[in-house]
């Protein structure tokens, strides 16, 4: 298990999002999605989050899966499991309805800013099975 983060912008561990993600620094300190929930019927799982971020952008959602979340409770993203193009409102905030393409024991999520380039750290992990 790694110890360290797969993503980790600025070396310092996980960074806390922040209100309207206006602010500086490596990917511009791009904010991650927060899983709400996992959800599994008949075989499909399917992730559920929010994204709060700048307004009216489009972001693409990655799911990654992996078999144990490290201390800081994110996975290292061994498996990609899937992704999905997202609009922010006004208010600067999506929900993602993400079903996935393979499973694993958890799942997290990263969110790259289409018009930057710029991707998130991982997101907490959440049971995926």
């Amino acid at each position: 298990l790694n110890k360290y983060l797969a993503i980790d912008l600025g070396g310092n561990g996980v960074t806390k999002n922040d209100s309207g993600d206006a602010d500086s620094g490596p990917n511009n300190y791009q904010n991650f999605p927060t899983i709400t929930s996992v959800s599994t019927s008949v075989g499909q799982t399917t992730v559920f989050a929010t994204l709060s971020s700048r307004p009216s952008t489009r972001y693409v959602i990655d799911a990654y899966l992996c078999d144990l979340p490290n201390s800081s409770g994110v996975g290292d993203a061994s498996v990609w499991a899937g992704s999905i193009s997202v609009l922010t409102d006004r208010s600067g905030v999506v929900t993602v309805k993400l079903p996935l393409t393979a499973t694993g024991k958890y799942v997290c999520l990263t969110a790259t800013d289409l018009s930057t380039g710029d991707t998130s750290e991982l997101s907490q992990c959440a049971q995926a099975n």
